[in-house]
């Protein structure tokens, strides 16, 4: 995707950041940066939406005469490839995609689905009117944005199984409104006593993607600490056969780790700044977990 990315390596320019399904932003940023956040944000659109984007079959005259597989939803298809033109990304496939409009497509199968091609007829010299109708239909729908409740994420608990794989049908819909860039990124997201699925499937984005760093300073990371000089400027676009080179660490702010006594006296109630530790420290210790499990998957693979 880097060779479809059109941006000026020299100059700053708007960059699209998605805030919701139905919202979005723009922020000043270099083309760099902007290909990294853009190749995040296709990404982000698949695990939203995967489930409406199943793949066609390679030939349906050799399928068995069996009820009808699900099959891709138009609009689905035309707003990822809408999106992914705004990012700055364009090729052939790409504006193959965006050449039909949905609407009309799906107008025109009601109207076949609706009565049979084999009992029924429409006029040809209609047909095109009776799709601009049904089209206008459409028109009238209003964008609809769900509320989101960071305190669903916490008691999107499951069991042990069914933190890995595919998700269930539950905690996909609701993981999937937090599934931006924006909420992934933010520093402070709401701990649980037990893993959530949201928090494993953002442990999975930074394990592919890597963690942002600090784009205006590109030797310096997110918490203005110097980099090493065989650090990247910023996370890996692509995934990497090295995956020891990408941090995936939560580490402890240095003044935080300070105050943390090493023993706690008995009696003393804990405070939110070391509950907010004990967090991070559990944290950290899941990513590392995955992060073993994600090199044992790779070895198998080569």
């Amino acid at each position: 995707m880097k060779y479809m990315f059109h941006g000026s390596p020299d100059l700053e320019q708007d960059c699209l950041i998605q805030t919701s399904e139905c919202t979005e932003r723009l922020q000043r940023a270099g083309s760099a940066e902007c290909l990294d956040l853009g190749y995040r944000q296709v990404w982000l659109f698949a695990m939203r939406n995967y489930t409406l984007m199943p793949t066609d079959p390679k030939n349906d005259d050799d399928l068995l005469a069996k009820p009808n597989r699900a099959m891709a939803d138009a609009c689905t298809i035309y707003d990822m490839a809408d999106l992914v033109r705004r990012l700055g990304f364009h090729s052939s496939e790409i504006e193959s995609l965006l050449q039909g409009s949905p609407d009309r497509q799906i107008a025109r199968d009601a109207l076949l689905q609706a009565r049979k091609p084999h009992r029924f007829r429409y006029d040809v010299r209609e047909f095109d009117a009776l799709v601009d109708r049904i089209v206008e239909c459409f028109l009238a729908a209003v964008p609809y944005e769900p509320e989101r409740n960071p305190k669903l994420l916490v008691d999107s608990t499951v069991k042990a199984r069914a933190q890995c794989g595919t998700p269930q049908k539950r905690t996909h819909r609701q993981d999937s409104l937090h599934l931006f860039i924006d909420y992934l990124h933010k520093d402070e997201i709401i701990i649980a006593d037990t893993i959530t699925t949201f928090f494993v499937r953002r442990c999975v984005y930074f394990t592919f993607f890597g963690k942002p760093c600090s784009h205006s300073n590109p030797h310096v990371d997110r918490d203005g600490d110097p980099l090493s000089q065989g650090s990247p400027a910023f996370s890996p676009l692509f995934i990497r056969d090295d995956s020891a080179a990408i941090d995936l660490e939560i580490t402890i702010p240095a003044g935080l780790a300070a105050e943390q006594p090493k023993s706690e006296p008995e009696g003393v109630p804990v405070g939110k700044g070391q509950q907010n530790i004990r967090g991070r420290q559990h944290q950290s210790g899941v990513y590392k977990r995955l992060r073993r499990r994600t090199r044992k998957i790779r070895k198998r693979r080569r």
